[in-house]
Parts: C-alpha cells; structure tokens; sequence
C-alpha cells in the first residue's frame, strides 16, 4: 500500500495537470490565399480547455505594407465586460484586445473574442501573430490559464488582370453600331471610423470621424448625417473628400450615408451605423446594509439609461478591487458581498452603461468587532480586550486557589503530624486565604467598573456571579472550619 500510493498521486497528476492549463487563443482563419484588394474577414477565438475564464487581452500585429485594418468588432463576442473597445493602429500595425465577463465565466470551444477586416493591400505574404496574451480563470485569483496561441498567414496574390479581347476586322459592308448605356459604379465605399470603430457598440463621444475609401476615378462625394440609412445623401464634395468629422450628435442611433460619381454616374449610397450615448444612467434606489450574523454587505441597486441600458455595476470597499454585478443581478434581490474587517469604511455603488457612462453613490459601512475583541479600556497607546481582561482575572484566580491549595496542604500535614504550632499555622492558613479573597475582590471590583461603562454581556454577568458565591462560600466555610479546629 505504501508503494501503490505515490503511483496513484503520481498518475492522477499526470492526467489531471495538463488541463489545468489548457486555454488557447487563436486567429481563424489560420491560412487562406486572397487577391490585392481583397477584404479579409479575420477572428480571434479563445477554447478554454474546460476551465471557465473571465477574461483574455492580447495584441495582434500584422505588416502594415501588405495589411490595413479597416475594423475591429466585438458585436458577437463572448466577453460582454470591455476596459476599452478594441482597438487598432495601421501605423504601428497593432490590433489590441482586453475583456472580461461576471461569473460564471465562460467555458468552450471556439468562442469569439473580436473580428477584425483587413484589407489585402499588395501581393506577398502576411504573418499575424499574437503576442502579450493572457486568459484568466474565473477561481476569484486571476489565475493565468493560457497555455498557448496561434496566428494566421495569408498570402496575397496579384489580381489577375482580364484578358483584352481580339479586335473584330471592320467588315467591308457599313455596320450601325449602337452606344451601350452609362451604368452605374459597382464598387461600394468603404466607410469607417477612428474613433467609433465597432457599429454595434455605444459610445459617449458626440463627435465621430470618418474615413472614407473612395475608389479611383470618383470625381466627386455626396454625404448625409441621417437616423435613417435610406437618406439620399445630398452634401456635395468635389473633389471627394477622404475624412469627415461629424460634431455634436444626439444621443441615438444615425447613420452616416454616402455616395461617389464617376463618369458612369453616381454609385449606391453606402452607410455606416453611429450609435451615441452621452448621458449618464440614472440610479433609482440603492442600500447598503452590513449583516453582522453572516459577516456580508447586502449590496442592493436599481438604475436605468433611457438610451443605451445598463451594462454592469461595481461594488467598492475602501480601496478594494471592485466587485462587478451584471445588469440583472440584483433583480431577484440584494446581493452580499463578504466584509470581516471591524471599523467603518467607505463603499460605493456604480452604474455602467453600454457606452460607458457612469453614475457612482457613496456611503459609509460599520463593521462592529466582535464582543471579545471589543477595548475596555486603555493604557497608553495600548488597548486592553475583553479577551486579555478575561484570560488575566482567570491567572488571577488561578494562582489565588494554588496558593489556598497550598495552605490546606500544610494543614492537612500539621493535623496527620499533631504539630503543637497550630496557631502559626492558623496565621499562614488566613494569610493564605485573605490573599485569595482580596484577589477575588479585586475581580469583582473590575467587572463593576465595566458595568459602569456598558452593560455586561451574558458571559460577564456569569463570571461576575460566579467570583462572588465564590467569595461568600469561602468566608463562611473559613470561619466555621477556625470555630472547629479551635
């Protein structure tokens, strides 16, 4: 048995230890092959190897030669807490990501993280990787559960230019010849954003920017700031414009709409959603309530945002990590947050939207000690507990009876030896017990003092009545014990 024991530890921390570590980040897809021009639709997935994660950050990069970004989204990824929207550089040739979602966590295979549209600038061969990456398990440490990543590589190659057909012989005989119809552009623009980057997320800036890719050949640009798509655009640039700051949009939902001419005439309008919320969320109601039979802060709020919802809440003590509730969580009721630590302390309750805004309450928490740590009185800077009263007048009492003890042990040793110096030992004998009646005394005087300051607990009252039956008890038994053995 002693020997089959190490081998079970053994093996069931070979089968058991890899999968403590097993979240991997990766891109899909891993490999393709596009044209120049092409548009790339790229996504970072996470598999968490069957451990639930709360959050993951990394940083792809990509050469900014043969790849620009055109967006990053997070419309449809698993993590619905952002420390800031993803983001990109085509300079710096960085895509950045770092999210998180409350308990319980996610836990699976193939769940999107964000997507990201490159578009295909030259011919060659692009490598992405993904660097500074972590994915954290929802264990309430941060435990960092990423045991490895993976990129993607995308080769580019030269659009195929279409054939030139033969000329056709002009024939002998006069041939009418009829001149096809304009029709229109069939490129679309391409429209995005620096600072509003994801069409389907909020933000609270009022003021977007937009990039406008306007194919060659346009000679002209017609834009509209609308809460419709469908709006004709009717703002004429000539020559096109490449950026458009839009200022001082309305909390809602607008598109900016756009279209180019060429001399085929005008293109289909292209749009691109804008969704604006500026105003903070509105907290309704809110408690904080310390129970003292659990040791928790029942934490309690109700908020609304007229445009955007509410997103989440953050629960803070002191300067505490913050403890965040989905936008539900309180429905069904207060939610306790765990808090031991006696003394009064400075929470607070903060509402999130989905644009980020926030609105934050304050208040203050008591936390009492508990009654055995409670100060009774100080010496100094030094502060004396019930508990360390208690332990003292329990020495106190205890040397006071060994000292009694010791006195009756010399008389039981004169009365078995007849000693004739009976009255020095009477002497010694109500020495003896003086002491451990003035010790008692001395007690009893402590606990009154106390009891001068604050009602005494149940325990007290108990020790209290105890030291005097005690006190009494010995005075009477002395006495008639002396009237005996004179």
């Amino acid at each position: 048995m002693k020997k089959t024991l190490p081998i079970l530890v053994g093996l069931l921390f070979f089968f058991l230890a890899p999968h403590a570590f097993a979240a991997t980040l990766g891109v899909s897809p891993g490999a393709t092959t596009v044209n120049t021009g092409d548009i790339i639709t790229a996504r970072v997935y996470l598999n968490s190897g069957g451990t639930a994660v709360n959050s993951a950050d990394g940083t792809l990069h990509y050469p900014t030669d043969l790849l620009d970004v055109l967006s990053v989204s997070r419309a449809s990824s698993i993590f619905s807490l952002w420390v800031e929207e993803p983001s990109f550089s085509n300079s710096a040739g960085t895509a950045s990501f770092e999210a998180g979602l409350p308990t319980p966590g996610y836990s699976g295979n193939g769940g999107t993280v964000m997507t990201i549209t490159f578009h295909a600038k030259r011919a060659g061969t692009a490598s992405i990787t993904l660097t500074d990456a972590a994915v954290r398990a929802n264990d309430g440490n941060g435990t960092d559960v990423l045991s490895g990543s993976s990129g993607a590589q995308y080769t580019i190659v030269a659009a195929t230019p279409t054939p030139t057909p033969t000329p056709t012989p002009t024939p002998t005989t006069p041939v009418t010849t009829t001149t096809p119809a304009s029709t229109e552009p069939t490129s679309a623009l391409i429209l995005n954003s620096t600072t509003h980057p994801n069409e389907a997320a909020w933000y609270s800036d009022p003021n977007p920017k937009i990039t406008i890719g306007v194919p060659k050949g346009a000679d002209s640009l017609e834009t509209i700031v609308s809460s419709s798509a469908k709006t004709t655009p009717s703002i004429t640039y000539k020559p096109p414009i490449v950026e458009k700051d839009v200022t001082e949009l309305a909390d809602g939902v607008w598109y900016f709409v756009a279209r180019y001419h060429t001399a085929s005439g005008w293109s289909e309008s292209s749009s691109y959603r804008l969704q604006i919320d500026a105003t903070a969320p509105v907290i309704d109601a809110h408690t904080f309530e310390y129970d003292d039979s659990q040791n928790v802060v029942q934490v309690y709020a109700a908020a609304h945002d007229v445009t955007s919802g509410i997103a989440r809440y953050e629960f803070s003590v002191d300067s505490d990590a913050p403890v965040v509730f989905a936008a539900g969580a309180f429905a069904s009721g207060p939610q306790p947050v765990p808090l031991t630590r006696p003394g009064i302390h400075s929470v607070s309750i903060t509402a999130y939207d989905q644009a980020g805004n926030k609105t934050r309450i304050e208040g203050t928490i008591s936390v009492p000690r508990p009654a055995v740590g409670q100060i009774v009185f100080s010496i100094g800077s030094f502060g004396i507990t019930l508990l360390w009263l208690m332990i003292v007048l329990f020495g106190m009492t205890l040397l006071s009876l060994l000292i009694a003890a010791l006195a009756w042990y010399r008389l039981y040793r004169f009365r078995m030896a007849e000693h004739p110096t009976l009255p020095k030992v009477t002497d010694d004998m109500h020495r003896s017990f003086d002491v451990y009646k003035q010790d008692l005394k001395k007690n009893i005087e402590v606990l009154k003092k106390i009891h001068q300051t604050r009602n005494l607990t149940a325990k007290e009252l108990e020790v209290y009545r105890l030291m005097h039956s005690h006190l009494n008890d010995l005075e009477r038994y002395l006495e008639k014990d002396i009237q005996n053995m004179g």
